[in-house]
């Protein structure tokens, strides 16, 4: 599982370089409105509801859109790569995959979001159950052709991998806070700190790349085992 991740890691890289740089370009751009709202917040008795909820929604969705398109770049080229002629062009699949693949990731934040705010541990546990939500748009036949529920499929999958599935997001997650803590202490934005900001916002590309090809390639293990 990590050796094939670490055999594709290289190869998707070069090909999906550009990507990674637009993803990097839109987080800073994002990060710089999100700290602008905060600042213009912290300048008013009472900040304003809208601005708050501006600035939310516009974070969600990208986090959701970015992931949805990483995953399909990602694993899209992985794939081509293990299995040439398996799947279409980047450019098909963000023609014919990217409206599924965001009405499906849209549908299982809202499950996660609902169990989240019930309680905790189940939100977790639909989390680790939906990780494969993605990868199950993208090529899993049966869902393509309308006979299963890619939530339901993912779920399906999950089985006997939770703790491993939990260790990786747990993971991604610890580092993830790390890199965002080290900006904020040192208070980066791309117009205080260009340089640094652009280096941690590089990292944090690399390393979500690194874990959506993780990912992948359990989600491929998987397959193999249940078919």
């Amino acid at each position: 599982m990590i050796e094939q991740t670490n055999k594709l890691f290289i190869p998707v890289l070069k090909s999906v370089k550009g990507w990674l740089v637009l993803f990097a370009i839109v987080s800073m751009l994002l990060d710089e409105q999100v700290v602008s709202a905060a600042r213009v917040g912290e300048g008013l008795r009472e900040p304003s509801m809208g601005l708050i909820v501006f600035t939310v929604i516009l974070s969600l969705t990208w986090s959701i859109l970015s992931n949805a398109l990483l995953v399909l770049v990602s694993a899209g080229e992985a794939e081509r790569h293990l299995s040439p002629g398996s799947v279409p062009s980047t450019g098909i699949l963000l023609q014919t995959q990217l409206k599924p693949l965001t009405i499906e990731s849209l549908r299982a934040f809202c499950w996660i979001l609902i169990f989240l705010l019930a309680l905790v541990i189940p939100g977790i546990i639909k989390y680790i159950r939906y990780t494969f939500v993605p990868y199950v748009v993208l090529f899993d036949k049966r869902y393509q052709q309308g006979e299963v529920d890619a939530l339901e499929r993912s779920s399906e999958l999950s089985r006997g991998v939770g703790l491993k599935l939990f260790a990786v997001i747990a993971l991604f997650f610890a580092i993830s806070i790390v890199l965002q803590g080290v900006a904020q202490s040192w208070e980066w934005t791309l117009f205080s700190n260009p340089v640094m900001t652009i280096i941690a916002q590089i990292a944090m590309q690399l390393i979500s790349l690194y874990f959506a090809l993780l990912l992948y390639s359990i989600y491929r293990q998987r397959v193999q085992v249940t078919n």
